[in-house]
């Protein structure tokens, strides 16, 4: 059928294009792009929401859902019973997130690396806000997860932004760490996007390696893990 045709041209776009959260053009626009009719583009809209990429907000338009595609805990994490969850995090994200803040230096369009940083000035403003008692600390944690997300978006890699929901779930639960760690995110996040704005891939790498690094120095800190896990690969953001 035409409209699912149409339906999986409109998730490529959110995929590759927008953020979670993000507005998409109106039917009439959508229709325009594809050249077919609205009553396509609705039939195929209505099909996006049903497999949760899509949703609609009555008078204000149609929205990317915060985990196109996925159920919020797509991997069952909430589920393991493992006191060492936290340290395969840790692990995990050692391993692969300097390296998709590479890509993202690399990919990234324009108006991603807009979205992105407009995002993190929102955060510097909101932490002031939040130290004078005027937003609460999961205003925040929404801003970490967007940039952590965020730079997922900016790969433009459909495999690489399914990994979303899995960065979610991890920085919105540990709230001491969370807390102790702002500062540092302010810091490494306006680093992390300044090299992906000069296309830097090797200081993104490297940023977003320091970051980490940091964070896990909290996470001991604050009892969320008991020893540090280590950097899983040779020091490749040597400029020797």
């Amino acid at each position: 059928m035409l409209s699912e045709e149409v339906a999986d041209m409109i998730a490529s776009l959110v995929n590759t294009k927008y953020f979670p959260g993000d507005k998409i053009p109106n039917e009439s626009e959508l229709a325009k792009e594809f050249g077919v009719s609205r009553t396509t583009i609705r039939e195929a809209i209505k099909l996006l929401c049903s497999k949760n990429v899509l949703q609609i907000h009555r008078g204000k338009g149609t929205f990317v859902c915060e985990n196109p595609g996925l159920q919020k805990d797509p991997y069952g994490l909430k589920y393991i019973k493992d006191d060492d969850i936290y340290y395969q995090f840790f692990e995990t994200a050692l391993l692969t997130e300097p390296s998709f803040a590479a890509l993202a230096a690399q990919k990234a369009t324009q108006e991603q690396i807009e979205k992105l940083s407009a995002r993190h000035q929102e955060f510097v403003a909101d932490v002031d806000k939040y130290h004078n008692n005027d937003v609460p600390i999961e205003v925040l944690q929404k801003h970490d997860i967007f940039f952590h997300k965020g730079i997922l978006t900016c790969c433009n890699n459909v495999i690489i932004a399914r990994i979303k929901p899995f960065i979610e779930l991890i920085i919105e639960d540990p709230t001491e760490t969370f807390i102790k760690s702002i500062s540092s995110s302010i810091k490494y996040h306006g680093l992390i996007i300044d090299a992906i704005k000069e296309k830097n891939a090797v200081d993104a790498h490297r940023y977003m390696k320091d970051h980490l690094n940091d964070l896990v120095k909290i996470a001991v800190s604050t009892g969320l893990l008991q020893v540090e896990p280590k950097y899983p690969l040779p020091n490749i953001d040597s400029k020797e």
